[in-house]
């Protein structure tokens, strides 16, 4: 009796610590806030991060349509201590760079890290839009210099532009206009010559037997 008492004593103590694991090792995350933007104005996102496991560098890239939108600006709301971001406003992605390599204890905070101001241009056609986050694991760095062992998940961006160009619906009553490889209109030109020619001596021929 005592036996069984104690085996299971110690299978609840087992279950026990497997659970609190479990709890505590829930994987980072990093989302950007969806927006609804008129085109020719402006907007921002929000960059938030949850269960942060502990770091001293973190770079994510941001994906965005670089035909409509640019980078206007960015406040850093200094959770994750000194930053190097990008001053390439108009190209994507933008680059967020966050490196502290003098410290001896990594940065545990969670919360809103960045708010990025986007411009729109006034020719933007209506619809949705995706801001992409990207960051990969050895963009993550710790005290121990060692890449982090948890895989960052990151949730992207809806942004709906409305205001602006109207994009023309597809008519699916059109012919498609059949595509030709540019060796085949060379060989159809020289054949199309060479029937114009012999066209012409039959006509020459014809003119001198009546004479």
């Amino acid at each position: 009796m005592r036996k069984n008492l104690l085996g299971f004593a110690l299978l609840s103590m087992h279950l026990a610590v497997i659970l609190t694991f479990s709890v505590s090792a829930a994987s980072p995350k990093v989302s950007l806030s969806d927006a609804t933007v008129t085109a020719g104005s402006t907007f921002t996102v929000d960059v938030t991060l949850e269960d942060n496991p502990g770091l001293i560098v973190l770079k994510a890239s941001l994906k965005y349509n670089d035909t409509y939108f640019s980078v206007k600006s960015i406040t850093d709301h200094k959770l994750l201590g000194d930053n190097t971001h990008s001053i390439n406003y108009t190209s994507s992605p933008y680059v967020m760079f966050w490196a502290n390599p003098l410290r001896t204890t990594d940065i545990t905070t969670n919360g809103k890290v960045a708010t990025i101001t986007f411009n729109v241009a006034e020719n933007t056609p209506n619809g949705d839009y995706e801001l992409e986050l990207i960051i990969n694991n050895e963009d993550v760095v710790t005290t121990d210099l060692d890449e982090i062992g948890d895989e960052f998940t990151c949730y992207s961006a809806t942004v709906t532009v409305e205001g602006g160009t109207e994009v023309p619906p597809e008519e699916d009553d059109e012919e498609e206009q059949e595509y030709i490889e540019p060796a085949a209109l060379v060989v159809n030109h020289i054949a199309n010559k060479r029937i114009e020619y012999l066209e012409q001596k039959r006509l020459r021929e014809a003119e001198r037997a009546a004479q």
